[in-house]
């Protein structure tokens, strides 16, 4: 096994899988659980999803005097799981909203938008884990086993 990984190529091939690996669990994950982690700070709150095979960042920004920032926003990390069938937010997160009025491009699944309010501005991203998930294992596999060309030594 020794001989296997001597190759820096090797070696990253096979964290790339690991990598991988762990990208597609959590993809499995998703079609039964959903994980939301919030970050909140002084004037600014962002919110992760992962919810039913993607990945949704949120990030709300407020405009300094639009808001009490204070009671708005204390600084905070939360993270909680839900079984897919309970999650109370699945209408904002479920089927992906409407793209003439939320999403500035699309690309491979890849979604971008931004809003703006009266009080702030609002960005959201959605990224499907295949799109993790199949790039890396690909990788992976070259990595792994790709053998370098042997160079034929000439004679002088």
């Amino acid at each position: 096994m020794s001989e296997f990984l001597r190759g820096w190529r090797q070696k990253t091939g096979v964290v790339t899988l690991v990598m991988a690996c762990v990208a597609c669990s959590i993809w499995l994950r998703t079609q039964h659980a959903t994980d939301v982690v919030k970050i909140e700070r002084r004037g600014a709150r962002d919110v992760v999803h992962s919810y039913d095979g993607r990945i949704i960042w949120f990030h709300l920004t407020l405009i300094p005097g639009t808001f009490p920032l204070k009671t708005a926003f204390p600084p905070l990390l939360e993270w909680k799981t839900y079984d897919k069938s309970h999650y109370p937010n699945s209408q904002l997160i479920g089927p992906v909203p409407s793209r003439s009025e939320n999403w500035s491009w699309e690309l491979c699944g890849i979604y971008c938008g931004r809003r703006t309010f009266v009080n702030g501005y609002s960005a959201v991203w959605a990224v499907p884990y295949w799109v993790i998930a199949i790039p890396l294992t690909l990788l992976s596999a070259y990595l792994i086993l790709w053998k370098p060309r042997k160079r034929l030594k000439q004679d002088a």
